[in-house]
C-alpha cells in the first residue's frame, strides 16, 4: 500500500512538472500577442426585469499578462452604435465594472507557482476529448487568487480550460462561474472565449437589489511575437 501511494504521489509531481515544462518552453518561444476581442457584457435586474447590454470590439496587445494596451474600435449599448465620442465614455463605464481586471495571479504562470497548491483530479471527457485534470488553490488567498481546475491535453500537456472563481468573492455574491477556453492557434494553445456567469442580491429588511451579471469575450485573429532563434535553434 505505501508503495502505491508513493507511485501516484510520483506520477502526480510529474504531472504538475511536465505542466509547468511545458508553460516554460512556450514562455521562451512566445513573447507576445496581438489579438481581436469581440466583448458583450450584459447586466441584468432581476426586481424590475430590466437588462443593459454593452459591447464593445477592441484589438489587444500584450507582451506580459499584466502589461496589455487595449484599442477600442467600436461599441454598442443596447444595440445601438455610439459615437467615437462616447467611445471612450463606454470604455470607462466597462473599467469601473472590472470587466478588464489585469491583476489575477494566473496559477499556471511560472512566476505564481509558489502561490499555489496543486492536486491531480484524474481524466475526463469533454467534448468527444480525453483531459487531465488540475485543481489549484491559493497557498495566502487575496482578492488576486482563484481557485479551479485546469483542464489540459494528455500528451503536450497545453492547457485547454480554466474553471475558476475568485479566492475572495463578495458577500453580494449568489453564485459566480468563469471559463477561459482555450483553441489551438498555430503551434500554441491560446484563449478563445471567456465567459462569466454571476448572480448578486442584497437584503437588509427586505429584498433591495437582485442582479445577474453575463459577459462573454471572444478571441481571434491572433498576430504572435516570437523569441528570436537562438544558434542552438538554427
Amino acid at each position: 500500500m505505501t508503495c502505491l501511494f508513493l507511485l501516484l504521489l510520483s506520477a502526480e509531481a510529474n504531472f504538475i512538472d511536465s505542466v509547468f515544462l511545458r508553460q516554460a518552453e512556450i514562455g521562451s518561444r512566445l513573447k507576445g500577442v496581438n489579438y481581436r476581442s469581440e466583448l458583450t457584457y450584459i447586466e441584468t435586474d432581476l426586481l424590475h426585469n430590466r437588462a443593459e447590454t454593452i459591447s464593445c470590439v477592441r484589438r489587444v496587445i500584450m507582451d506580459h499578462y499584466e502589461n496589455q494596451k487595449d484599442l477600442f474600435i467600436s461599441a454598442r449599448v443596447n444595440g445601438r452604435p455610439v459615437s467615437s465620442n462616447e467611445l471612450n465614455r463606454i470604455c470607462q463605464t466597462l473599467k469601473r465594472k472590472g470587466v478588464f481586471a489585469r491583476q489575477t495571479r494566473l496559477p499556471f504562470f511560472l512566476e505564481n507557482r509558489h502561490e499555489y497548491q496543486y492536486e491531480a483530479a484524474g481524466e475526463i471527457e469533454l467534448n468527444k476529448r480525453h483531459y487531465r485534470r488540475l485543481r489549484f488553490v491559493p497557498k495566502h488567498p487575496d482578492q488576486h487568487h482563484i481557485i479551479g481546475t485546469g483542464y489540459f491535453d494528455p500528451f503536450s500537456y497545453d492547457l485547454v480550460r480554466l474553471e475558476f472563481v475568485p479566492a475572495r468573492v463578495p458577500i453580494v455574491v449568489d453564485s459566480m462561474q468563469l471559463i477561459l477556453s482555450y483553441d489551438r492557434f498555430d503551434e500554441f494553445w491560446l484563449p478563445a472565449k471567456f465567459t462569466l456567469k454571476m448572480d448578486l442580491s442584497l437584503k437588509l429588511v427586505k429584498l433591495l437589489m437582485r442582479r445577474r451579471i453575463e459577459i462573454v469575450d471572444c478571441y481571434s485573429d491572433y498576430y504572435l511575437k516570437l523569441a528570436e532563434p537562438t544558434e542552438k535553434d538554427k
